[in-house]
């Protein structure tokens, strides 16, 4: 008997496998394949394994550019073990997530053998065409792992309350289930709390809540970690995209109508993009018997559906995409709309209430479909970026070069030069910092990047903090350049696009900044770097020593000199 039931759970398994890997077939991969973004994660990973640290840059130093812990400690195994690259990783974790959902739909109407087949075509199927789902879930970031891992935990605590006893050992899913996504306790917390309740109502104890509160110390945990290593509770991430619960909370409160508008705008948005239309079905609730099996899954999958549409108040648009971190409530429409078919109180009437629903509902979907579309940020151009960086680098004998360029993933990936983020996210400085004379400053001073690179809306958000200033002009050759106008953005202004190089790192320079570079080049002797100290503090001004050190502070630390380094510069910490 337990034989047969391994039979149609590893059958439901592939059909869920095989309808999603079919509908694949039929989507231009160029649509949604390797996000420049969910590189970032794993370049992370990839910088955790191959210098010590968790960053982006080879030279340091510290930066959490990521939302996706999880897929970030997955990654750095897989790699640390293996090398895989980006690519096969991508296709791998959607493979298996797409198997694990599958693996749900099969534990969750396990009792019902012939007819968990059948919901688990209809669970491919109805998620093959949502398409933001599918994409998102192919595209190598995180939302694979949401996808199955959300579910599992409403499995996990469905089969708990069926069973009548508490297993520890989901506590391990629902753990990893909190940690796909820095705020993925938003959408799982009050699932946590219904399955207390659930629990306590049920069985008239609170073991249901002792597994939560195991729960939230494995998250706490793991979120003081982070804090003692970055030594902040947010990710880098929040800072660059403005996210600021309190103030976005405020603006409801007052009614502030640009708040109210964007809020309406960006749930609508996510209503129909995840099959928000098929909730038509909850006309049903009045009737459900709520003492049926199958009940809970309403409360739970409505708790997940219910989170993702309230999400934008807290946390407002989500980059990319208006639609992407909350990919999960496409999945869980599908689960409530069988749930409320499977616990109606007529049976006699199902079949009418099924081909009713049916019927409007696929009426509704050919009127609001979204047709696959493109995601936003390919790695194919910005590989290219890369390639020309690199081709300009060799020419001019420039090690390691410090880049400014929007586009972190795949120009983070090789490790074969260091990043200045204008895009933010790999960069705490500019994410953080307001004031666009200091943000020049920065840039210009301080770390004075070998190369530019900006494009579009980028060269719109640092027209003046980059290319208004006269340092600009003053220090930079134009590699390549072109001017457009990127719609009604910067006011219709001319914004340059292209490469510029700076002109004291060239290879006919005569700056002393070369001449040390091409020194630590040769030979990493820290006596000359002690040297040049000496006659830049006469003229104080000693930042090119620095960045010619950075450029090389991997070479460095391998050759067992960063403590000697250290004594050098006693008031500046590289690591």
């Amino acid at each position: 008997m337990r034989s047969n039931q391994k039979i149609f759970t590893v059958l439901g398994m592939l059909i869920v496998f095989l309808v999603i890997s079919l509908r694949y077939m039929w989507i231009d991969p160029n649509l949604y394949q390797l996000r420049d973004d969910g590189i970032i994660t794993l370049s992370h990973a990839k910088n955790w394994v191959d210098y010590g640290f968790i960053g982006i840059n080879p030279s340091g130093g510290k930066v959490e550019g990521t939302s996706a812990p999880l897929q970030f400690l997955i990654y750095s195994g897989v790699y640390l073990f293996t090398g895989m690259g980006y690519a096969a990783f991508g296709q791998i974790m959607t493979a298996i997530c797409t198997l694990l959902m599958g693996l749900s739909i099969a534990l969750l109407f396990k009792d019902r053998k012939h007819v968990s087949l059948a919901f688990s075509f209809l669970f491919a199927t109805f998620l093959s065409f949502q398409s933001s789902f599918i994409e998102w879930h192919g595209s190598g970031m995180e939302n694979s792992i949401t996808h199955a891992l959300f579910l599992l935990t409403v499995v996990g605590f469905a089969s708990m309350l069926w069973n009548e006893k508490i297993d520890y050992r989901w506590l391990i899913v629902v753990f990893l289930a909190s940690i796909s996504r820095i705020d993925s306790i938003f959408h799982l917390f009050p699932v946590w709390v219904l399955f207390g309740l659930f629990w306590w109502f049920l069985q008239k104890n609170t073991k249901g809540f002792l597994l939560i509160a195991y729960a939230m110390v494995a998250w706490a945990t793991l979120h003081f970690c982070r804090f003692l290593y970055f030594g902040d509770w947010l990710p880098n991430t929040a800072y660059a995209q403005d996210i600021s619960i309190s103030h976005r909370l405020m603006d409801l409160i007052h009614l502030k109508s640009s708040a109210i508008e964007q809020f309406k705008f960006l749930s609508k948005q996510i209503y129909f993009s995840h099959g928000g239309h098929w909730l038509l079905f909850l006309i049903f609730l009045p009737f459900v018997d709520w003492k049926k099996k199958y009940s809970p899954l309403i409360v739970f999958s409505s708790s997940m559906i219910i989170t993702a549409l309230i999400y934008p108040a807290f946390f407002g648009p989500s980059r990319l995409d208006y639609s992407r971190t909350n990919t999960h409530m496409a999945v869980f429409v599908f689960v409530l709309i069988v749930s409320i078919l499977l616990c109606l109180k007529k049976d006699s009437m199902k079949l009418t209430y099924m081909t009713f629903g049916i019927v409007i509902g696929f009426f509704i979907y050919t009127k609001t479909q979204i047709d696959p579309y493109y995601l936003c940020c390919d790695i194919n151009g910005f590989d290219k970026t890369h390639a020309q960086f690199k081709q300009i680098a060799t020419q001019e004998g420039i090690q390691r070069p410090t880049v400014a360029n929007p586009d972190l993933g795949i120009m983070s990936w090789y490790k074969d030069m260091n990043i200045v983020d204008l895009g933010m996210i790999g960069t705490p400085f500019l994410a953080r910092t307001k004031n666009p004379k200091t943000i020049s400053n920065f840039i210009f001073d301080h770390v004075a990047p070998d190369l530019i690179e900006s494009h579009e809306i980028w060269s719109c958000l640092h027209y003046n903090t980059i290319f208004m200033d006269p340092r600009f002009k003053a220090n930079y050759l134009v590699v390549k350049e072109d001017f457009i106008r990127h719609g009604d953005s910067c006011g219709g202004k001319a914004l340059p696009t292209g490469i510029w190089i700076r002109r004291d790192i060239l290879k006919n320079s005569n700056s002393r900044e070369r001449k040390l570079h091409d020194a630590l080049t040769q030979s990493i002797d820290l006596s000359k770097i002690e040297d040049e100290l000496k006659l830049c503090k006469e003229n104080r001004n000693c930042g090119y020593v620095i960045r010619s050190v950075y450029r090389v502070l991997p070479e460095i630390k391998i050759n067992g000199q960063y403590d000697q380094l250290v004594k050098i510069f006693p008031e500046i910490k590289f690591f």
